[in-house]
């Protein structure tokens, strides 16, 4: 989307290039990230232009349209939106067809952000509940991670509602936590399953939120392994310059 808009649907972003010159990590950010994506999270959206205003001013006609023009343009969200925002530019293409490698590092980048943006919001809801990953969860956390994540997840919707209800009802019927879980295989998960709902359709339901358990919990783990390592180097980086001043005195 054109920046202008962007800025004007996000007011808080107009002050973002302030906020990245005080930050040490935006040093190491270029235009040009291979396989990355910047991804901005939570930024409030306070207002929207749906197609029709869009049409109006996109392009050079946002800079040559006034106030009143934008203003009635604009859809005031009430309330505001939370919009997670990837950040990639467009590639010129002066009339010429693509290359190979230029729509490949488009694809990449696209995914890099859009799978960024979903671990960090699965690791923000996880962080919420003070559990590190899933499977350190007790189970109220565990609960909460499954009716505010897993059930409600995309690839789970071919699933029943009532039948997703079924999955809560299993893991707050028997307590399960994130250790229990981590103990459970997948043949064990979908045979309980079944014992409990009375249903044999729920063997390809449970299959199916095994999957979205499975891949929460590598995900969560992953980020855990990530943030580990950085402390782990900023850790090494402070001793090396500690014993660096001790070697100058």
């Amino acid at each position: 989307a054109q920046d202008e808009i962007m800025v004007a649907e996000h007011p808080i972003l107009a002050s973002l290039r302030e906020k990245l010159v005080r930050c040490n990590d935006a040093k190491s950010m270029t235009a040009n990230c291979r396989n990355e994506a910047v991804v901005i999270c939570n930024a409030l959206k306070h207002g929207h232009f749906g197609e029709t205003g869009l049409s109006k001013i996109y392009g050079n006609r946002f800079r040559m349209a006034d106030q009143n023009t934008l203003k009635a343009c604009l859809e005031v969200c009430k309330p505001a939106m939370v919009d997670n925002i990837i950040c990639i530019a467009a590639l010129m293409s002066s009339g010429r067809k693509y290359k190979r490698n230029q729509i490949q590092y488009l694809i990449q980048t696209a995914y890099a952000g859009f799978n960024g943006a979903k671990c960090e919001i699965l690791h923000r809801s996880l962080y919420s509940t003070q559990a590190r990953t899933i499977y350190e969860c007790d189970h109220k956390q565990l609960l909460h991670v499954l009716q505010n994540e897993i059930l409600n997840a995309q690839a789970l919707q071919t699933i029943d509602a009532e039948d997703r209800k079924l999955f809560l009802q299993f893991f707050t019927d028997n307590k399960l936590s994130g250790n229990d879980l981590q103990l459970m295989n997948k043949k064990e998960f979908g045979t309980k399953m079944v014992e409990f709902g009375g249903k044999n359709k729920l063997h390809g339901a449970a299959s199916k939120v095994w999957r979205q358990l499975k891949d929460y919990a590598q995900v969560t783990a992953s980020i855990v392994d990530a943030n580990g390592q950085a402390n782990s180097d900023e850790d090494e980086k402070q001793q090396n310059e500690a014993t660096d001043k001790e070697t100058n005195v």
